[in-house]
Formats: C-alpha cells, structure tokens, sequence
C-alpha cells in the first residue's frame, strides 16, 4: 500500500502541478490508518484554488487523473462531481478534485475530506484506529457498511467518528443497542430529522447519518444488541450459504442495461423497484418488501408478497367529500366499476370494487410490458429490450443468490434475546 501510495502521488502531483493545482494531499482510510486489508481504497485528492468554477475543476481534475493514471485503464465515477478511478497493482486508486478552501467555507462536498483526514490522525491513537478497524469489520459483515447508493450504510468517516465520540467498537454498540429515536450523537449546529443523527466533528450542520438508510440503521441497533448479548466472531463475518426461506412469496424480475455509470443506474433500479411495488399495492397486492440488485450488466428487482393472487375484491380510499371537485371525479370514474360506493367515518369516499385476481408473475411482467408501469425515463429503454420474470421456485440459481438476504432471517441479528 505505501509503495503504491507513493508512486500515485508522485505521479498525480507531477499532473496536478502541470494543470495548475495548487496541492495534492492523501485521503480516506489508508492515510488515517483506519484501512481494512481486504477493501483498501487510496485516496488522492488534488486542490484546486476557489477561483475555478465548478466546470473548470471537473475538466481540470480528469484531465490530471486520466493522465496519471494513464496504462492503468483509468475510467470515470459520479459523486457529486465526477473523479477518475483506476486499478494500480490490486489497489483501487480514486484522484479526487476539491477546493482549497478554509474549514466552513465549503464549495464542494471534497473540500471537508482533507480537513477529515485531520481530524481522525488527531482523535485516534494507534488503540482507537484499531477499534475502528473493528467496527468497520462488524458493520461489513452485518450488511450496513458503506455509503454508495447500492448500499446506503455506514462510511468508514461515521465509523471513525463514532470511535472518537463514544471511545472504542464496544462503547458504539452499547450506545446503539439502547439507542432512542431522535439521538444526536456529537456537536449539532442545527436539528436533523434522521432517526439517528451523527454529527461531523469538522462541520456541524452536517449528519454523516444522513445518507444512512432506516433500514440499515435499524440492522445495525439489532446486531448491536444480538452481539452484546452473546458475543461471538461469526459477527465478523459474512453470512454464507444462506439460504432463501421464503422464495415462494417472491417475484421477481431481470433485465440486462446498456453499460453507464454504476451509480446512475443503482438509483434508477431502486426508484423502479419501489415505484413497480406502488403499481402492485394499487391492483391490490400486498407488498411486503421490495429490492433492486444490480450485477455486471443486469438488473434484478424483486418484490415479496403475502399472497402470490390479487383480490377477489377491493376498497379504494377515494378523496374528502368536502372537496368537492375530488369527489366528483372519483365517483365519475370509480362508479361504473363499484359494487358498492360509501362515505366512510373519516370523511372520505371509498369504492369496493371487482378485483383482478391476476397471478402476481403475470401481473409484473404486464407492467413491466407497458408504458406507466412503473419503470423510470432512464430505464425503460433497457426494459424494452427484454426481460424475464419468475416467481417461488422458478427463480434461477443467480438470482435466487442475490435474493437469498431477502427471502430469509439472519438468525444471528433476528433470535430471542
């Protein structure tokens, strides 16, 4: 790692100077120390003076990567400005633009990253990066570690932080498996509405739990919880050969996509995914859950549901009698399909209607099949051209793989305690 380091910023710095850059400085994990061996990134961030607009920076810092990076196929990544990434001896290397701004005069997200990198080296020791080692490790292995959109966890800076704030791996997991709703853990500048709030010790009006699903910081509490009453080193590692336990519940779907950015079409996947599960609510399935994968060059979404038949019949909520434009349209539309139409001890009008009684398989696949199916702009030409669905035990091996945290219980994190 330090030879791979140092030949980077060598070579960056050599770039940067030429493009008129004012530092190079090293970033993220590998300069704080608090690195894992098996998903090392290093981090090279070139500044830039506060003069450049935001275009002129984005120019500038690929023209710098793509050349120093060059013979090592350098490619292109999206965060909030692109930066360039590449493989260099088994080492990903990512060169990143900022600005070289004072603390609290951010123009840029990658301007706080450097003044992070200070912060850890100052609030850790050698013991306190060990223990953010550690949490790192327990948070990968439970599934909730990682900030990209594919995974909406934990970053390895919150770990850091929640080191340096609550003192070692086990004082975090006591502090979260007793953790209420609206916590703030660190110095707030202004309130947050996240169930939790972490706060960054380098900016104050920022919560590092921000981009943190629900569902990942309520799988963190649980295993917090699950380890502290039973430690054990199977929590350090990840689940395998679990298997899928309720696949008869699940439909699903694939479909292949025209190469892009990763990050683009993660969050066009998960927009279908929840968007496909409203469109089977309103033709009266039950979702339970739903989830996008994304893998090589293929997208899978997939839904449980409490039953693979929709209803005989259904109640549609319609709108507040007292509004009269409202209700007039909905008795206009629902009417002619209503058996029975009532004003109900809220206020508003509801209708039950004939339900479809479709299959669920053949439901998705009719809307995936049509145009207001759910499926996003950016999307819906990958969809035209094919894909397949499945439902239970049709479902092929890959994708029964990909589904199998789905479609069963970790029985570490989910047991009587």
């Amino acid at each position: 790692m330090d030879s791979v380091a140092r030949a980077v910023k060598e070579s960056v710095g050599r770039e940067a100077a030429r493009c008129g850059a004012l530092d190079v400085v090293l970033g993220g994990s590998y300069a704080k120390g608090t690195w894992l061996a098996d998903g090392a990134d290093i981090d090279v961030f070139v500044l830039f003076g506060a003069d450049l607009t935001k275009e002129e920076l984005r120019e500038k810092s690929k023209e710098v990567g793509f050349s120093a990076l060059a013979g090592h196929r350098p490619y292109t990544r999206y965060a909030e400005h692109p930066f360039v990434e590449a493989s260099v001896d088994g080492v990903k290397v990512n060169v990143v633009p900022c600005y070289d701004v004072q603390a609290g005069m951010w123009k840029s997200a990658a301007d706080r990253s450097r003044f992070h990198t200070e912060y850890v080296r100052g609030a850790l020791d050698e013991g306190g990066r060990a223990e953010a080692r550690v949490l790192k490790r327990f948070l990968k292995a439970n599934g909730v570690y990682g900030a990209e959109i594919s995974k909406q966890g934990f970053s390895g800076y919150a770990a850091e932080v929640l080191v340096a704030e609550l003192g070692s791996f086990e004082g975090v997991l006591e502090k979260f498996a007793g953790i209420e709703r609206g916590a703030v853990i660190g110095r707030a500048e202004k309130e947050f509405d996240t169930p939790v709030s972490i706060i960054d010790p380098v900016d104050g009006c920022r919560n590092l739990a921000a981009a943190i699903s629900q569902e990942n910081m309520a799988r963190f509490v649980m295993a917090a919880r699950a380890y502290l009453d039973r430690p054990s080193a199977e929590f350090f590692e990840p689940v395998r050969g679990q298997a899928a336990a309720a696949l008869d519940l699940v439909v699903a779907v694939r479909f292949s996509y025209e190469r892009r950015s990763p990050e683009t079409v993660w969050g066009q996947a998960k927009r279908a995914a929840s968007q496909v599960a409203g469109k089977m609510s309103d033709a009266g399935f039950a979702v339970a859950r739903h989830t996008a994968a994304v893998s090589g060059s293929q997208v899978v979404l997939a839904f449980m549901l409490e039953s693979m038949k929709g209803p005989a019949r259904r109640v549609r909520e319609g709108p507040d009698a007292f509004c009269k434009g409202d209700a007039a349209r909905f008795v206009s539309e629902r009417l002619p399909l209503s058996k029975i139409m009532w004003a109900g001890r809220d206020g508003r009008l509801y209708s039950m209607e004939e339900g479809e009684g479709a299959d669920a398989e053949a439901f998705l696949a009719g809307l995936m099949g049509r145009r207001g199916g759910g499926i996003p702009t950016g999307l819906a030409a990958d969809v035209a051209g094919g894909f397949e669905t499945w439902s239970g035990e049709r479902i092929p091996g890959p994708v029964r793989e990909a589904l199998a945290g789905f479609a069963s219980i970790d029985g570490r994190i989910f047991r009587a305690l």
